[in-house]
């Protein structure tokens, strides 16, 4: 994925140029793959710099994927803060059982509306579920997507075209 990194950061760069209307979107598991966590610090370099460059080609919305937990919420958070926009509806805080970060976001395009709503599943990956599991216990809860869509539809529905 990072030596794609290069040529779409020029691609965005590019449609920009000319004007395009476009929405950039990430559906989950960005940051990190399977195959590639056997050295830790090389992957947590590796998931920086794909946020770093995510959020130089102004990113709309990621979502927050199973993967994506394998650093730990605290990685999350400091991505979100430092201007990434991470979405998950059902991804909430353990104590206050308040969505960690904003459920959706709505953009306008072409004069449409736009939501996106973000969903993380509950079951896990067997290879990386204990991987996971340690990463966010205590800290954070998974709601059932199905009934987190269920809330958070009506209020999209209300406020978005599409």
């Amino acid at each position: 994925m990072v030596g794609g990194l290069a040529r779409r950061a020029a691609y965005v760069k590019n449609l920009r140029t000319q004007g395009n209307s476009f929405l950039l979107l990430d559906s989950g598991d960005l940051f990190f793959d399977v195959s590639a966590n056997a050295n830790a610090e090389r992957a947590l370099i590796k998931a920086q710099l794909i946020g770093r460059a995510c959020r130089n080609m102004g990113f709309t919305a990621v979502n927050v994927g199973d993967l994506d937990l394998l650093q730990g919420i605290d990685f999350l958070r400091k991505e979100a803060s430092l201007g990434l926009p991470l979405i998950s509806a059902n991804l909430v805080d353990a104590g206050s059982q308040a969505p960690i970060f904003p459920p959706y976001v709505i953009r306008e395009i072409s004069g449409l509306r736009v939501g996106f709503l973000g969903l993380l599943s509950s079951e896990f990956r067997a290879e990386v579920a204990p991987v996971i599991q340690k990463a966010i216990e205590g800290k954070v809860q998974i709601r059932g997507p199905i009934e987190t869509a269920k809330e958070f539809v009506p209020k999209l529905r209300s406020q978005a075209d599409i």
